[in-house]
């Protein structure tokens, strides 16, 4: 008999130091909804099964999960009602997914895990759609929320990518919250590094419609040519920068008081800066830049007008959009989605 941790159970246990992501058997080109994780050792007729109502059992069933140090309650996944399993512990969830689909991470041989694909569908049933956006951008970004909700994360490779979360939600019509799940999908961007990083990429690309300013996708984390290094103008040790969000025509580029407030670091990125301005256009972004509304309209008209693109939005109510959306980001950087389900 088997246990599926779901839900933010399954993420949290994703997220956590428990798992070596390069053993991964998921790690393989995955297309479509028909996905396979490593192969089962459990019968698949019980995998939906809680264990029964033999006490051993069932003490042995609580004490597996209860050493993963998981979030209470956590949250399990059956195929049918009467195998809920009722314990304040525990909150077990029906499955809306076909029963010989099982797109699960083995755990062990009585544990397993549903995929991120599936836990993103998961979290649509339960959070709003700027905050099911915020958490696709975690799960696809290299960095993980702690549950102080203080903010602060931890890095860790990408769970999945914005591609998957599409390829699969296209998959599961009929699913419960598979339709939301498609819709913030097509938000999500690869890459982020840390919640500024996915505030400052899902304020200027979100549409009017979510309180964005409507900007074209950059790509965030990715690497820059260096002009001087290339033309011998400037010597550098490296001929390219790894450059917090890239447009175009233009780069932006991220200062936290947590990442960059040393004096090796500001050096570090002044050197980046003087490298970069001889090949692109860039921008500084600051936390008051982010938290500002004036300031950050100041910041996406200067990235608009360097790409050309005219910000028009022409909605009554743009302006309180544009603060539900800081709303929701400041809850999902609080990491207060642990607690909606």
């Amino acid at each position: 008999m088997a246990i599926i941790l779901s839900h933010i159970s399954a993420l949290e246990y994703l997220s956590s130091d428990q798992v070596n992501l390069d053993d991964w058997a998921i790690n393989k080109v995955r297309d479509g909804w028909w996905l396979e994780a490593s192969p089962f050792e459990a019968d698949p007729d019980d995998l939906y099964r809680w264990p029964d109502e033999d006490p051993k059992s069932r003490k042995a069933a609580v004490g597996l999960v209860s050493e993963m140090g998981l979030s209470t309650p956590v949250h399990t996944l059956v195929q049918d009602p009467a195998n809920r399993y009722y314990d304040k512990r525990f909150c077990c969830h029906e499955s809306s997914i076909p029963a010989d689909v099982k797109p699960f991470l083995k755990i062990s041989n009585r544990l397993f895990a549903c995929l991120p694909e599936l836990c993103f569908i998961q979290m649509a049933q339960v959070l709003s759609l700027q905050g099911l956006i915020a958490l696709g951008y975690e799960i696809c970004g290299f960095y993980s929320l702690r549950q102080s909700g203080s903010g602060i994360c931890r890095r860790r490779r990408p769970l999945t990518t914005a591609a998957r979360l599409r390829s699969f939600a296209d998959g599961a019509s009929g699913v419960y919250g598979a339709k939301k799940a498609r819709r913030a999908a097509r938000c999500v961007i690869d890459g982020a590094a840390s919640p500024a990083e996915t505030s400052l990429a899902m304020m200027m690309t979100l549409p009017y419609s979510l309180g964005g300013y409507g900007l074209p996708a950059p790509r965030l984390n990715h690497r820059v040519g260096c002009l001087g290094q290339m033309s011998g103008i400037y010597a550098s040790a490296k001929d390219h920068m790894i450059c917090d969000a890239v447009w175009p025509h233009v780069v932006v580029e991220y200062d936290s008081e947590q990442e960059h407030g040393t004096y090796k670091a500001m050096e570090k990125d002044a050197l980046r800066r003087n490298n970069l301005s001889l090949s692109t256009a860039i921008l500084q972004a600051t936390k008051n830049m982010l938290t500002d509304p004036k300031s950050t309209d100041h910041l996406a008209d200067l990235i608009a007008r360097h790409e050309g693109h005219r910000i028009n939005p022409r909605r009554v109510d743009y302006e309180s959009r544009k603060q539900s959306l800081r709303k929701e980001l400041n809850e999902a950087h609080g990491n207060t989605w642990l607690h909606l389900v």
